[in-house]
């Protein structure tokens, strides 16, 4: 089954489906110490959550909460028309999302914590009524102390990751992305220092339902995300030495969102549920390999009327549970120009 998955979705990419940032996993050579083990896991484990994040803020730019008053039976808003990039003369959007992520694994292996920011721009255009292809670059930085043993760990990174939508009928609508990443890793844990490289690719297919039920909107996601990364060998600062390799993630995704609008706001709640299909298990020995994680998320949508009708943003604030030893917490803004 798992093969079936990932199967279908490599076709739905034409084969090329990969990953984004994600941490391929280290294999030193005899002589390493449970501390490179640890770090290997622990990077992973952020640069595949960085991974997930982005695929999802690429493919929020398209999410109806974004895009509420596209679909048929949005209630009276004051001004406030349709604000996909399609519904202005040149039919170009410019958009932006920041986010800051906080993240912890009290496992004793592995216990650490971890910090991370993205900044991510796009530009797209509708070139029909109802297809939307566009591109977007994101930045990303993490840094993680790690408390099993002194140390630190550094990361940053790009994935330019073009991507496109099509609107099926008025309530059902399709986004796919597919992007590449170049990540560096600088570590110095329990004495010892490292440095390498990692080349990435993402890609994800979402699938998005919506209906207006009075001043209510409700939204159903389902999705598909594939990562594939390549680390390079290295040699840290012991003279030992890491063959390079490399990391496969497959995950599965399905999420409802309530809004309900207040002009011009449009406060929501969410929850999803993701399950990792295919994933390396953790090195670490007693770490856990929990498949699976729920996402609970609010925020609040805001729309331009009048002359400031073609601007909207948004805030949010989310939390990932049901990870054993992990947790996971993220706020971000975004903002849209059509034009």
């Amino acid at each position: 089954m798992k093969s079936l998955f990932k199967g279908l979705l490599l076709l739905a990419f034409g084969g090329m489906v990969l990953t984004t940032g994600a941490q391929a996993q280290s294999t030193p050579t005899p002589g390493s110490t449970s501390s490179d083990t640890a770090a290997s896991d622990i990077v992973r484990t952020s640069q595949n959550s960085n991974a997930a994040r982005i695929a999802r803020i690429v493919s929020d730019r398209f999410s109806p909460i974004q895009n509420a008053f596209d679909i048929p039976g949005a209630p009276g808003s004051g001004g406030v028309t349709g604000l996909a990039s399609g519904d202005v003369p040149s039919g170009m959007s410019v958009w932006g999302s920041v986010a800051n992520s906080w993240s912890g694994d009290n496992f004793s292996a592995t216990d650490s914590g971890t910090v991370s920011q993205t900044a991510t721009i796009g530009l797209d255009k509708a070139i029909t009524d109802r297809i939307t292809v566009g591109a977007s670059v994101t930045y990303s930085h993490s840094d993680t102390d790690t408390n099993y043993t002194v140390g630190s760990i550094e990361s940053n990174g790009f994935t330019l990751m073009p991507y496109a939508s099509m609107q099926i009928t008025d309530w059902l609508s399709a986004d796919a992305s597919f992007g590449y990443s170049r990540t560096n890793t600088d570590q110095t844990v329990g004495g010892v220092s490292s440095d390498y490289d990692t080349d990435g690719y993402i890609g994800s297919f979402n699938l998005n339902a919506s209906k207006w039920y009075g001043s209510v909107i409700a939204s159903a996601t389902a999705g598909l995300m594939v990562n594939s990364n390549k680390r390079a060998s290295y040699t840290d600062s012991n003279g030992i030495v890491y063959q390079s390799s490399s990391d496969d993630l497959t995950q599965a995704n399905v999420g409802l969102t309530l809004g309900y609008w207040m002009e011009p706001m449009m406060p929501y709640v969410s929850v999803g549920y993701a399950y990792d299909i295919d994933a390396e298990k953790p090195s670490t020995p007693g770490a856990s390999d929990d498949a699976d994680e729920f996402k609970l998320s609010v925020g609040s949508h805001i729309y331009g009327s009048g002359e400031w009708q073609h601007v909207t943003g948004g805030v949010s604030l989310s939390t990932v549970v049901g990870r054993e030893n992990k947790e996971s917490t993220t706020a971000g803004l975004n903002l849209k120009v059509a034009f």
